[in-house]
């Protein structure tokens, strides 16, 4: 695996982590600039190879990834406001509907992929995103 850094211990700890699958992950996980997830499901086995898999890719990401999406939304020019989570969101007029883009991390290998919501027959005051459950919250203007 390739170190981004080198950490240097006595003999005592270098034997500690060489023995503990655990501290040798945490050692790469610190050297690749990453962070665990506790409530992964996956073994242990499954993080190092996937921490492994993630610094091995991005050693040698020295290609730029191009990738086009067209709005189904009639606009002739706007520009996407970023959401959070790789999630954007088209700025247009509050009666023309929602575009959305997700852009997936380049290491995963997915392509952009985008969607419309149609206007709501409502006027929309604000409004949320939660991308891995498909979910969407928005806020009704409510006239007094």
């Amino acid at each position: 695996m390739t170190r981004c850094c080198t950490i240097q211990v006595s003999r005592h700890f270098q034997s500690l982590i060489r023995n503990s699958p655990i501290l040798q992950y945490h050692c790469e996980l610190f050297a690749t600039g990453l962070i665990d997830n506790p409530f992964s499901p996956c073994i242990l086995a499954e993080r190092r190879k996937l921490c492994e898999e993630y610094a091995r890719k991005w050693s040698g990401a020295a290609t730029v990834v191009e990738s086009t999406y067209k709005s189904s939304l009639d606009q002739p020019s706007g520009c996407y406001t970023a959401l959070g989570r790789n999630i954007l969101v088209l700025d247009s007029p509050p009666d023309a509907g929602l575009d959305f883009l997700h852009i997936p991390p380049v290491a995963s290998g997915k392509p952009i992929n985008g969607w419309t919501i149609p206007p709501f027959p409502f006027n929309v005051i604000d409004f949320g995103v939660y991308h891995p459950e498909g979910i969407l919250g928005v806020v009704e203007r409510q006239e007094l």
